[in-house]
C-alpha cells in the first residue's frame, strides 16, 4: 500500500523543502506581506481548521465500541467516543458558542454528539465496523503521537509568533526556524493548527481497510493536502505562524500516516486480531437485538426523542447503564458495582 503513494510522498516532501528552505530568508517578510487577521476566510479555518484531529476520537471510538474482540477494548470504545466528544464539544464551543454558561454547554453539546455517533455507528454493518478496527486504533495512536510531537517541539522551540512580534512594535525578538530558543513561553513553531488539519491525511488508510476507495489512493492524497494547505495558508494570514511553521506542522503529521500506513501493511494488522480473550457476544447482546436502536429509529431522526432505558447484561462485575432524557440533553452513565 506504501508503494502506490510512493509519487505523493516524493511531491510532498519536494514541496516541504523547498518551502523550508525559502522560509529561511523570507519567513519574516511573508508574514508582513500577508498579514490581515480580519481576513474571514482565515477568521473560519482558524475556528475549524483543527477538526479533523478534534474528531478521531468520537468516531474511533464508536468503531472500536461495535468492533471490539471484549469487554475491555468496549470500554475502551466507549470511553473515546464520549470523552473526545466531550472535548470535541469544548473545542466547537470555544469559537462558536456565548460565553455565558459556554463550558458547560459545550461539553453537554459534545457528548451528545457521542450519543449521536454511537447511535448512527449502531445502524452500519458490523462486518464494515470490523474492517475498519485496526484503521481506529492507528488514528487515536497516530493523533497522540503528532500531539507529543507538536507540543515537546514547541516547548524546545519557544519561537515568538509573528503577531507577538507586531504587539511588540518590532521584530527584534524574530528568530530563524534553525534557532530552538527552549522553554520561554513561545509556542510559535511548528503550527498546531496545521498538524491538526493533518490528521486529514489518515484518509490515505482507507483504501487498505475498504473496497470501495481501492484504486482511489490519488484522490484520498489530495483531498487532505488541499484541506492542510488552506488552514496552513489562513496561519499566515492571521499571523499565527511562519511559513516554515506550518511546513512542518504539515509534514510531522503526513509522516506519521505514512508510518501507520508501512504498519498497516503487517499481517497483525490486516486481520480481525483477537486483543482480548473474552468474546463481545459473551457480556453483550447483538445490537440488532437491543430495543434503543429500534425504539429510537422509529421516530425517523426528526421528533425530541425520549430515550429508554437501555441495559447491556453482562457476566462481570460491571453493568453499565446508559440513561438519557432526550435527544438535546446527554446521557448519565452509571457504573453499578
Amino acid at each position: 500500500m506504501l508503494k502506490r503513494y510512493k509519487n505523493p510522498a516524493i511531491c510532498f516532501y519536494s514541496l516541504f523543502v523547498i518551502a523550508m528552505a525559502v522560509a529561511v530568508f523570507y519567513d519574516l517578510a511573508l508574514d508582513i506581506w500577508l498579514n490581515n487577521p480580519g481576513n474571514l476566510f482565515a477568521i473560519w479555518l482558524r475556528n475549524t481548521g483543527e477538526i479533523p484531529s478534534r474528531l478521531i476520537c468520537p468516531l474511533a471510538g464508536t468503531v472500536i465500541f461495535f468492533a471490539a474482540s471484549g469487554r475491555w477494548e468496549k470500554a475502551a470504545g466507549f470511553l473515546l467516543s464520549i470523552g473526545g466528544s466531550a472535548y470535541f464539544g469544548y473545542y466547537f464551543g470555544k469559537y462558536f458558542f456565548v460565553e455565558e454558561h459556554r463550558m458547560l454547554f459545550s461539553i453537554l453539546w459534545g457528548v451528545g454528539f457521542g450519543i449521536v455517533a454511537l447511535l448512527i455507528g449502531s445502524l452500519i454493518p458490523r462486518e464494515l465496523m470490523q474492517k475498519l478496527r485496526a484503521a481506529a486504533w492507528i488514528g487515536v495512536v497516530v493523533m497522540t503521537a503528532q500531539l507529543l510531537c507538536i507540543e515537546g517541539l514547541k516547548y524546545l522551540w519557544g519561537r515568538v509568533r509573528f503577531r507577538d512580534l507586531l504587539a511588540a512594535g518590532n521584530y527584534d525578538a524574530f528568530t530563524s526556524w534553525l534557532h530552538p530558543n527552549g522553554i520561554n513561553g513561545n509556542k510559535s513553531f511548528p503550527s498546531g493548527h496545521t498538524a491538526g488539519a493533518g490528521m486529514s491525511y489518515l484518509m490515505m488508510l482507507l483504501p487498505l481497510y475498504t473496497d470501495r476507495f481501492k484504486g482511489k489512493e490519488r484522490l484520498c492524497f489530495l483531498l487532505p493536502f488541499i484541506y492542510t494547505s488552506l488552514v496552513a495558508f489562513s496561519r499566515l494570514i492571521m499571523g499565527a505562524h511562519y511559513l516554515s511553521d506550518v511546513a512542518m506542522g504539515g509534514a510531522i503529521s503526513f509522516s506519521l500516516v505514512l508510518v501507520a500506513l508501512k504498519l498497516s501493511e503487517k499481517p497483525l494488522l490486516q486481520t480481525n486480531h483477537k486483543m482480548f480473550p473474552i468474546k463481545s457476544e459473551e457480556w453483550i447482546r447483538p445490537h440488532k437485538a437491543n430495543p434503543l436502536f429500534s425504539y429510537f429509529s422509529s421516530f425517523n431522526w426528526i421528533a425530541p426523542v425520549e430515550l429508554s432505558i437501555l441495559i447491556w447484561h453482562a457476566p462481570s462485575p460491571y453493568n453499565i447503564s446508559p440513561l438519557s432524557p432526550t435527544i438535546f440533553c446527554p446521557p448519565v452513565f452509571i457504573i453499578r458495582i
